[in-house]
């Protein structure tokens, strides 16, 4: 999972680069990111114990968020929209909640540390969200329609990626839970 996780991380810290800086090089370093990830969920399949399912569970959050991160990239890149402050910051932001995430999975063993990173985790999730439907109400203001559907559709997929981190924060923290 910490392997996983921290795949996560690189996919979104390439995905913050490229909001920030959009580029063929960084959607593509995105893409190779999302790859990764793939792979490295190939592996925690092999997870076993009685905790297997909600591991599973975390790794499935942690793919599909790596997923959506990924195709706000290709999506962007693909059709042309417009990357405006809002999109860079969420992207930060959605890095910034993978990064307390993987965190927190190396602080398994210190559940007080973990929990603690668990709630920055979706703390910043949170704010991603929130900045969505700020954009969104942005995007029905915009003077051109169809660049702002195209960054509403962007900003939606970071927002769906920040969902998915927090759904596998709360899967952690139920883990913790139960082993306490």
């Amino acid at each position: 999972m910490l392997g996983q996780s921290q795949g996560v991380v690189t996919l979104t810290t390439g995905a913050a680069r490229f909001f920030r800086d959009p580029s063929t090089a960084n959607a593509f370093a995105a893409y190779e990111a999302k790859l990764e990830v793939r792979r490295l969920r190939a592996s925690a399949r092999g997870v076993t114990g009685p905790e297997r399912e909600d591991w599973l569970a975390v790794s499935r959050f942690l793919a599909l968020s790596s997923d959506e991160a990924a195709w706000a990239v290709e999506e962007t890149a693909r059709f042309k929209a417009d990357c405006d402050e809002s999109l860079a910051v969420m992207s930060a932001g959605l890095r910034d909640a993978a990064v307390d995430l993987a965190a927190a999975l190396g602080k398994l063993s210190d559940p007080a540390a973990c929990q603690s990173l668990l709630a920055a985790a979706k703390a910043r999730a949170l704010d991603v969200e929130r900045l969505h439907r700020k954009a969104r109400s942005a995007a029905h203001e915009s003077a051109n329609v169809v660049s702002g559907l195209k960054s509403q559709e962007v900003a939606k997929r970071l927002s769906q990626a920040a969902e998915a981190l927090q759904q596998a924060a709360d899967r952690i923290a139920e883990i913790l839970g139960v082993r306490a």
